[in-house]
């Protein structure tokens, strides 16, 4: 065993006296270049072409651009996510045009509802950035911290706000006076043939009803859209074991919610918190199956 150890140290002096001979200081010897590895989020931002303003300006063009953009930022890290961002806004910030075009269509694929690829936080993500550029101009940070405190509301984790309603029987409630393990608000117009198509759908999905027939769950859909005549009218077709109400907080016009499509719905938590913004409906049947 000593053999073996004296045998390892000597290798380990021989290796130091190695390298020690071919210091730096000594070794006279060009060395290679050594290349930088750019990930290939930054390596995309950095390859637009920002002085071509007539393709920035071409809104086909932008859309591709910004598709490219979205596709990889939604699998890269946050702090690689932001360099790449402040490049792109860096080469974009003296062009207003294109600055409004490639935030639109952030907006479009990550914050629409109706977009495959939507991702809330990555937008958020996204808009920070761009908020984060000094020299932006005035009417691009006015619309992104708009959309930034719009994609704020409400957030998972967060505390529902608040809001008092008329239920079918005339009784005046608030969200907070339920008291339920779990809570889906539904906010609906009766008008809306997809809004009717979505309700059908979740008042037949029999995990759901198990779980509202169990106490686990209460289901509270709103009409928010103001017209006390067509929710009474549309009273009869809700499910009977559904709280039904007419809003009486002016949802939309106080902004407590974002309702940018029909219907769109939270599921919250006994306290009120936010455990999912606007999920897809198909995931209620998976989330309350037993």
């Amino acid at each position: 065993m000593k053999i073996c150890y004296a045998l390892l140290w000597a290798v380990v002096m021989v290796a130091m006296v190695s390298c020690s001979g071919n210091s730096s200081h000594n070794d006279t010897r060009p060395k290679a270049a050594v290349k930088e590895v750019v990930h290939p989020f930054v390596a995309l931002c950095s390859n637009i072409n920002y002085a071509d303003t007539a393709a920035l300006h071409d809104e086909e063009v932008m859309k591709q651009t910004m598709a490219e953009v979205v596709k990889k930022l939604l699998v890269t890290d946050s702090v690689t996510a932001r360099r790449g961002l402040a490049v792109l806004f860096d080469g974009l910030r003296h062009d207003e045009e294109a600055l409004i075009s490639a935030t639109e269509c952030a907006g479009l694929y990550l914050g629409d509802p109706s977009s495959p690829v939507r991702n809330e936080g990555v937008y958020i993500r996204f808009l920070n950035t761009l908020l984060d550029v000094d020299s932006i101009p005035a009417v691009v940070r006015d619309v992104a911290a708009e959309r930034l405190r719009v994609a704020m509301l409400n957030r998972r984790g967060t505390l529902a706000n608040d809001f008092r309603f008329e239920d079918r029987e005339g009784a005046r409630r608030s969200l907070y006076g339920i008291e339920s393990p779990i809570t889906l608000v539904v906010f609906y117009d009766p008008e809306c043939s997809h809004c009717t198509d979505i309700l059908n759908a979740i008042a037949a999905n029999k995990a759901v009803n198990a779980a509202v027939d169990e106490g686990r769950l209460t289901v509270v859909a709103i009409y928010a859209e103001g017209k006390r005549d067509v929710w009474r009218k549309s009273l009869g077709d809700m499910p009977a074991n559904w709280t039904v109400g007419y809003d009486l907080s002016a949802i939309l016009d106080n902004e407590l919610y974002d309702l940018p499509a029909m219907p769109t719905l939270y599921l919250l938590n006994a306290d009120k918190r936010v455990l999912l913004k606007d999920p897809d409906f198909r995931q209620l049947g998976k989330i309350f199956a037993r």
